[in-house]
Parts: C-alpha cells; sequence; structure tokens
C-alpha cells in the first residue's frame, strides 16, 4: 500500500509518499515555493510525488477539529470561525477538488512518534515527543513495540516547553519558531547564573515532579523583567 502523508497549514508544509516500509518521496514546500517555512502546499510537489505512484490512502498529521477546539481554549478565534484553515479545503484549492481526498487524520504527537520509531532501527523504545503545541499535547510519552504505540503519558495546553522555549527565544530579540537554534547555540556561550536561574524558576514554573507553567507563554513573555530587556512594543500575537 502506497500512503501519502500530509503536513501543511502551520509551518514547513511538506509531504511524503511510504510503500511498506520504504520512502519513496518526501519534500518540503519552500524547495518549491522559495518561501522559507512556507505553510501552504503546492501542485509541483504534488505532480513530483506522483512520478513515483498514485497514493492508495491519505493521512494528515492531526486532527483539525480537535486542533479548532484547542484554538477556542486559546482566544484564537480568527482560526477557530473560518473554514480556510481545513486541511481538504486547502488541498481543494491547490490541486482542485476531489483530487485527493484525506482518508485520515492522525493525533499530532503520534505522526512525532510514529516518524521517529519507524525510522529507527529499533523494534521496541520508548518514545518522548516534546514540542510547542500541536492539537492539546505538548509533551507525551509513548511504548512502542512492533508495530504499535501506545501513549503512556502526556501534558497538555498551555503547559509547555515548546512554548516557554519559543517565548524566551522571541524575549531575546530573536524570531520564535525559527531561530531557536540560534538559543541553542548561544547556550554553549553562556555563562550560569544561579539568582537568573532561580528567579526564571519562581516566575515560570509551577511546583511539583510533572512540567507545569505559572503562565501561558502563547503570546511569548515580553514583559518579563523589563528593566533588563527593554522594550516599548509587547508583542500581543500568537507564537504560533
Amino acid at each position: 500500500m502506497k500512503i501519502l502523508g500530509i503536513n501543511a497549514l502551520n509551518h514547513d508544509a511538506g509531504i511524503s509518499l511510504i510503500e511498506d516500509d520504504k520512502i519513496l518521496f518526501a519534500a518540503h514546500s519552500e524547495r518549491y515555493s522559495g518561501i522559507k517555512n512556507d505553510s501552504n502546499l503546492n501542485k509541483e510537489m504534488f505532480q513530483d510525488m506522483e512520478q513515483y505512484g498514485t497514493p492508495d490512502k491519505v493521512v494528515y498529521f492531526e486532527r483539525p477539529w480537535i486542533k479548532k477546539l484547542r484554538q477556542l481554549k486559546a482566544g484564537q478565534y480568527s482560526e477557530v470561525f473560518t473554514l480556510d484553515n481545513l486541511p481538504q479545503r486547502h488541498l481543494d484549492s491547490v490541486l482542485g477538488k476531489g483530487i485527493y481526498t484525506i482518508d485520515e487524520y492522525v493525533d499530532h504527537h503520534l505522526s512525532h512518534a510514529s516518524s521517529t520509531y519507524f525510522t529507527s532501527p529499533y523494534t521496541e523504545s520508548a518514545v518522548v515527543v516534546i514540542d510547542a503545541i500541536g492539537e492539546f499535547d505538548t509533551i507525551s510519552i509513548w511504548y512502542a513495540n512492533g508495530t504499535k504505540l501506545e501513549k503512556r503519558w502526556s501534558q497538555s495546553y498551555p503547559h509547555s516547553l515548546g512554548l516557554w522555549y519559543s517565548a524566551m527565544t522571541q524575549r531575546l530579540g530573536l524570531k520564535p519558531q525559527e531561530d531557536e537554534f540560534i538559543l541553542m547555540g548561544m547556550a554553549a556561550w553562556g555563562i550560569p547564573n544561579k539568582k537568573l536561574q532561580e528567579e526564571i524558576r519562581l516566575t515560570f514554573f509551577e511546583g511539583g515532579d510533572d512540567i507545569r507553567f505559572e503562565l501561558n507563554l502563547h503570546r511569548g513573555c515580553m514583559n518579563w523583567n523589563p528593566s533588563v530587556y527593554q522594550t516599548t512594543e509587547l508583542n500581543n500575537g500568537s507564537l504560533m
């Protein structure tokens, strides 16, 4: 069976075509459009994919209606009350109505866990997924064995290590959802500061064994510690 996997409408849209355990084709939209982190699909990418065969099944990387529930909780009303961000509608607008129909919508973190596990050499594994946000899960731990993955634990929005990472990226004047790698590189040159570490812990993290946050960092943390980082314009838009 040939399965076409689609990721779009967030950042770095892309598709892949697999047959059994082989990846026949994979590509990002930005390679075709020239737009960095392009979130939209494009027709030329599908035309190249079709050289490797016609998919028997089309799968999308998250569940759009569950995502809309989370967006409602987050106050992203412009995203909630539009149909233009529905995957099938976007696919039809790119390729034409009825060319491809999405057969299955997969849990966002299951997509992450599967891509890691099924491209690894292991037949049994623990899989940890940590990202900013998908539907509701922000961290999840899975047990993978054979062809099955079972979710053992998860943390839900708004408690998100990934959003905190992006908020700190923005706080330093970098672009969230893109420049996190720069922050990672900068960390190697940092000087430990116990006082600042304690301030960050007390400001952002709740106590306890699980990872929970005092603040919802979906819109960043530009107003934190303004005496150190002067800014007159706070970002009121969501990081993603």
